[in-house]
């Protein structure tokens, strides 16, 4: 109460009293929480990353420990850029000590994601793949196969044999059993990509007008896509346009471009400039 009021002297005072006096306590333990919370609150993350650290390291065996590295990562990550390795050390910590626990998978994730962010592609397609060869069943697997081909096609530049692997994982992808729609159209998007990257242009066009076709045409299950499914459908649809240009199929790149204006996709500035300079050239 003392904390929401804004009393942080006094909060703090009666913080401090019930560690001394339950030392062991869940209610000691959990108090923590409640000190970084209010650190949050106010915009405080050093204070909150400390307090949760803190936690962890005198509590190493409570149940309270892995949800405090956890958050103290992820106020590490909102410090801001610079912060990132570190909070790479601290999804590490957390899935060294505590492998049984139910935020493991979800760290590993957060620590791959943070290492693509910090170009270490490398460290990252190591993550996942350990993640995809430890837990083959797991519900977030898809979130490994797709993260593990970014990496992929990051590092792959133009090696065929690279580029072949990234295509293998993703058209794989697009099989797992209830893989989310988002995610369908950002893998099918990403495998339309590695293909014209391989300079399989014609089977990057099929790829894509398949994809345009389920996901935009299909009104099911264009209802069922969120902004950042539409956002990928969009993007299909650009490099659609963009490898008919180069075919010399102007008018069907015109069509798509008029498409994405019509269903007010995102890039639709991007479609109404492409597709005004396609009619002017007509």
């Amino acid at each position: 109460i003392y904390m929401r009021e804004g009393d942080i002297n006094s909060g703090m005072l009666v913080l401090t009293q019930l560690r001394e006096e339950f030392a062991s306590s869940a209610s000691a333990q959990r108090s923590y929480l409640i000190e970084a919370s209010y650190h949050a609150l106010v915009g405080d993350f050093v204070s909150a990353q400390t307090t949760l650290t803190d936690l962890a390291l005198k509590y190493p065996e409570s149940p309270l420990a892995p949800q405090a590295l956890f958050e103290a990562a992820l106020y590490c990550e909102r410090r801001g850029a610079e912060y990132y390795s570190n909070a790479v050390i601290l999804y590490n910590d957390l899935a060294e000590r505590y492998a049984s626990d139910p935020l493991f998978y979800t760290a590993r994730l957060k620590q791959g994601n943070l290492l693509r962010l910090i170009n270490d592609f490398a460290g990252a397609q190591i993550i996942y793949e350990n993640l995809i060869n430890s837990f083959p069943s797991h519900q977030m697997r898809y979130i490994s196969e797709l993260s593990r081909a970014d990496c992929i096609l990051a590092l792959s530049g133009n090696e065929a044999a690279d580029l072949d692997d990234a295509i293998n994982v993703l058209e794989r992808l697009l099989d797992l059993p209830n893989l989310p729609l988002d995610f369908q159209a950002e893998a099918s998007y990403k495998w339309a990509f590695s293909l014209a990257k391989r300079q399989s242009f014609k089977d990057a066009e099929e790829v894509l007008s398949l994809s345009i076709s389920r996901f935009l045409i299909d009104d099911q299950q264009a209802s069922e896509l969120s902004v950042t499914g539409r956002y990928w459908v969009a993007r299909s649809m650009l490099k659609l346009g963009d490898l008919l240009e180069k075919d010399g199929s102007l008018s069907e790149a015109r069509r798509i471009y008029r498409m994405i204006i019509a269903y007010n996709l995102p890039g639709r500035q991007i479609a109404m400039v492409r597709a005004d300079r396609l009619q002017n050239i007509e």
